[in-house]
């Protein structure tokens, strides 16, 4: 009962808000309208929630209800990830290649610079153990892990202020996406990298300006890629700028995943989008739950291959793409 109690708090933690002065910045949507003040741990003691904003070691910021959800929840995530592994099903029986993700939390590829002592102590430190364990032991031809691949990287894969991965983290997600799909794809992709400055959300919460200097990846591939005619957003200009929904084509043809593909996604896939762009002949990027239902089932019906990522802070507490009835509605939709 209590984990019930405790979903029921920590989802304020995770509701998203965009404040108008920033949603241009696809970084800034993640600010939670509310936090809770206190939720019941696994251990079924109450605890007080951790700020919005947890330094940790070497000048790394991390997110508060990050904590919370793991010791809360830790357990909960591999519900989630089955739930959304039948969503898979659905899709691939329908005649579509299917590849899923989860984006980890920078909680669970950066454990290094977490604070010592964590807000919750060892309820947090057992909640992320639990977080990695499912992550690392999900398995099926349709999954594509990405944390040991993050993890790996000798460049910077996450801000330091921000919750979300860098281009640099986007572009490994693009490459395994690429290997997945048509390794000969992969081969052709290449990446300069450079710097850029943003004001990372988690400075943005706490009322921080200061710019944070990350690495970036910018794709070098030879493929050009361009704005479709049918595509609902027309000034998308590239990362960071902020769209929902882009539809673009890529060519030449022959160096990119054929046929139509959409990538249903967050915040994490927009990070990642210049470096997506340039893997598909006819792409298609949904941020999901901010478009119609109807638009998502009727993009994913043309697709003939069809990209979810869902992000790891969202999973303990059940992503919509994890529930039975939007399954059964996207099953009546294929038909």
């Amino acid at each position: 009962m209590h984990l019930l109690r405790t979903a029921a708090a920590l989802a304020a933690a995770l509701a998203l808000a965009a404040p108008a002065d920033v949603a241009a910045d696809p970084g800034q949507l993640d600010q939670p309208a509310h936090h809770p003040r206190s939720f019941v741990g696994s251990d079924g003691t109450t605890y007080a929630s951790a700020p919005l904003t947890v330094p940790g070691r070497d000048g790394e910021l991390y997110y508060g209800p990050d904590f919370d959800v793991a010791c809360g929840l830790g357990s909960a995530t591999s519900r989630t990830m089955t739930q959304i592994a039948k969503l898979g099903h659905v899709i691939e029986r329908s005649g579509r290649t299917l590849v899923w993700t989860v984006a980890p939390n920078k909680s669970t590829v950066r454990p290094q610079n977490l604070p010592d002592p964590m807000p919750h102590g060892v309820c947090d430190a057992r909640g992320f153990e639990q977080g990695r364990r499912v992550l690392d032991r999900l398995t099926g031809r349709n999954f594509l892990p990405l944390r040991a691949r993050l993890t790996r990287s000798p460049r910077q894969t996450y801000f330091k202020t921000d919750t979300h991965w860098t281009t640099v983290g986007g572009s490994i997600f693009a490459r395994a996406l690429a290997k997945r799909l048509a390794p000969r794809v992969a081969q052709l992709q290449s990446y300069a990298y450079g710097t850029e400055q943003r004001v990372g959300n988690l400075n943005f919460f706490d009322g921080n300006m200061v710019l944070e200097t990350a690495e970036t990846a910018t794709p070098t591939t030879k493929v050009t890629t361009r704005t479709a005619a049918i595509s609902a957003d027309q000034v998308w200009s590239g990362y960071p700028q902020l769209t929902f929904d882009y539809t673009w084509n890529a060519r030449p043809a022959r160096r990119t995943v054929p046929g139509d593909t959409v990538i249903l996604g967050d915040s994490f896939s927009m990070f990642a989008l210049d470096s997506l762009m340039p893997l598909f002949q006819r792409g298609r990027f949904l941020w999901r739950g901010k478009l119609a239902e109807r638009v998502e089932f009727q993009a994913i019906k043309r697709a003939d291959t069809v990209v979810i990522e869902v992000a790891e802070v969202d999973a303990p507490l059940g992503s919509p793409l994890a529930d039975s009835g939007y399954r059964k509605r996207l099953k009546r939709a294929l038909r």
